[in-house]
């Protein structure tokens, strides 16, 4: 944008007719660079379809859009407006990348460690009450086959979470290991949208089946609705 007005500014500065040489510049740039106008939804995919028709670069994800930073025209444009020599921008995509990873790492951890220390053992504690609870029915002659088919989902939920949380692990430690800056944060990326996000899918199932008492977080209605 500062290049932009830059250019502009010459443009104006010598003309005898300031009005008509801002009215031809407008005109100009609005045949020029109107493909960038749109009146959708930018957030949709058919924004980013219609972008990639008019040759717009779409960046699909954050790493992608970091790395747009290594881009040839992108280094020239802050070396020419002094904003950043090419090896400090080349500098900024790369420590950007770097804490990319980093943050996703500590998500992961933080994520598997929650499970560990704090949903595991309530979800366990929840399915040996409900054992229990279904146990002392039956021996009072009392037949209890919805409570049985909740004890199995809950069941096999938790050795969902345990296999989800398992390769969460070991994708983490696959990731660690790449020496590519640029293939180690895809890498950590992958893992957000595919083994971090299945297990918060698990978690969130869990939630709505585990007694409100024995579940170890607050949930969205506790922190906005009660007091």
């Amino acid at each position: 944008m500062a290049k932009v007005f830059s250019d502009f500014a010459d443009e104006l500065e010598g003309a005898e007719d300031i009005e008509l040489a801002a009215r031809n510049l407008i005109r100009s740039v609005m045949k020029h660079h109107s493909k960038v106008i749109y009146g959708g939804d930018n957030y949709s995919e058919g924004w980013a379809d219609e972008a990639r028709r008019r040759g717009l670069v779409v960046a699909s994800n954050p790493v992608e859009a970091i790395h747009h930073m290594a881009d040839e025209a992108f280094v020239e444009l802050c070396d020419e407006l002094d904003v950043l020599s090419p090896a400090e921008t080349i500098s900024r995509h790369d420590i950007k990348l770097e804490n990319y990873c980093l943050v996703l790492n500590v998500e992961a951890q933080t994520a598997l460690d929650m499970f560990r220390r704090l949903i595991r053992p309530a979800v366990y504690r929840s399915l040996g009450d409900l054992a229990r609870d279904l146990t002392a029915l039956e021996q009072l002659g009392v037949e209890q086959k919805s409570g049985k088919m909740l004890l199995q989902s809950i069941s096999d939920l938790v050795s969902r979470l345990e296999k989800t949380a398992t390769e969460l692990e070991e994708a983490l430690k696959v990731a660690k290991q790449i020496p590519t800056l640029l293939e180690r944060a895809e890498a950590f990326y992958e893992i957000g949208q595919n083994e971090l996000e299945d297990l918060r899918v698990v978690v969130d199932r869990l939630e709505n089946l585990v007694p409100a008492k024995l579940w170890p977080m607050p949930s969205y209605r506790e922190l906005l609705v009660q007091e």
